[in-house]
């Protein structure tokens, strides 16, 4: 068995240690006599580094208990020198110390309980079984970073689990890991902390998500700790200077001016739709005005280049409004597209005539009698024009 370096000390970051076992999961791995390579555990991410150096991709702990170093390429020699990326390690350290500090304040301040906890390189969340208002947050969130600051020691001890009243674990050890942190209750927990609440760094909550229902009420509450903090609120002041620099604005103005901007664009948009109607039924009038006389149908024969596909089928749809319309419509290019329509009152099948387009253009269609089109396929403007004409001959032929 592997001895586990970081349970007495997770601030070692470097250790020699020999390959014991070498294993194909399928992926490579090897154990170790000795590691300060934590698994992941209680919702916290495996540790990475390197062994020599061959990267250490992940950190498994199978069901015989073996400790799986998942390694990117084959270690031939036994004896090797281990290196965890110790940023990583520290950052997971203390967010899952601050999870420990955020989940006792919900707890003791509003009886809300954590039921799960994820802490990656990435992310921090934990999920609560209550629903609690901003407000509430608000008040966690400021307890919490006044509770961090104040420097509580985190402890952690071994602690026999008959006198816990809990059972054994799965391995059959009877001891179990205990942490502590001043001010708040014990809990039971095999993971990474730092040892005192002020290297937990400033604490923030970034987003809080709420879902209620009959069965379940649940809230999800992101945050982030330490350098985290700093990165995005270094990130934060680039993305403000930049704006304040293209919008020509002071810092403090910023705000109304984005409103503003926001509001301006919404009603430019509410123009720029009502143009467009306008647009679309200008054009549904021009090509009904132009529309072929056959019998007593008229058709409505083109095909578009550059136009989007959603305005020429609601041009479709506006002209079969009008009775005795048959309309065959295309349009080209990297997706290019067939379809024909007809009004309620006229006796073509649309889905039946759509083959021919379909296999001009070496594609599928189908559709139902008064709508049908093809599949979108990449054609010239030429292969579209011949897919409508034999359609139309085939209208032709049958008045």
């Amino acid at each position: 068995m592997t001895e586990r370096l970081y349970l007495a000390d997770p601030y070692v970051s470097t250790f020699n240690a020999r390959i014991i076992e070498r294993c194909h999961l399928p992926r490579l791995a090897v154990v170790l006599d000795r590691s300060v390579f934590c698994p992941a555990l209680e919702g916290v991410a495996a540790d990475r580094g390197v062994l020599d150096d061959i990267p250490v991709t992940d950190v498994l702990e199978d069901d015989k208990g073996r400790l799986l170093h998942i390694i990117a390429q084959e270690i031939w020699k036994d004896e090797v020198q281990g290196r965890l990326d110790w940023p990583c390690r520290f950052e997971l350290m203390q967010h899952h110390t601050a999870q420990h500090v955020l989940s006792g304040a919900f707890a003791q301040l509003y009886g809300a309980e954590t039921i799960s906890a994820t802490i990656t390189p990435q992310a921090a969340w934990i999920e609560l079984n209550k629903i609690l208002p901003d407000d509430d947050v608000e008040q966690v969130a400021n307890w919490a970073s006044q509770f961090t600051a104040a420097g509580h020691p985190v402890r952690e001890a071994l602690v026999d689990r008959a006198r816990l009243g809990i059972p054994d674990d799965v391995s059959g050890d009877p001891k179990a890991r205990v942490v502590s942190i001043e001010g708040q209750p014990y809990s039971i927990c095999q993971a990474m902390h730092v040892s005192r609440t002020t290297e937990v760094g400033q604490l923030r909550i970034l987003r809080v998500d709420r879902a209620a229902g009959r069965t379940k009420n649940w809230m999800r509450v992101d945050f982030q700790c330490g350098e985290r903090v700093l990165s995005a609120l270094h990130q934060r002041d680039q993305i403000v200077a930049r704006l304040t620099a293209e919008l020509g604005v002071e810092q403090v103005e910023l705000e109304q001016t984005v409103i503003n901007l926001k509001n301006q664009t919404s009603q430019a948009i509410t123009i720029i739709t009502a143009l467009h109607s306008q647009v679309i039924e200008y054009e549904t009038a021009a090509l009904e005005a132009k529309a072929e006389r056959s019998g007593d149908i008229r058709i409505v024969n083109r095909v578009f280049q550059d136009r989007d596909v959603a305005d020429i089928k609601q041009v479709a749809r506006l002209l079969i409004e009008r009775p005795n319309m048959v309309v065959l419509m295309g349009v080209v290019g990297a997706r290019a597209q067939v379809f024909f329509a007809c009004s309620a009152n006229v006796s073509y099948d649309m889905s039946a005539l759509i083959k021919t387009a379909a296999q001009a253009l070496d594609t599928q269609g189908g559709g139902q009698a008064q709508w049908a089109e093809t599949l979108p396929v990449r054609a010239d403007a030429a292969r579209v024009e011949g897919a409508l004409s034999k359609a139309h001959k085939l209208i032709k032929a049958k008045r």
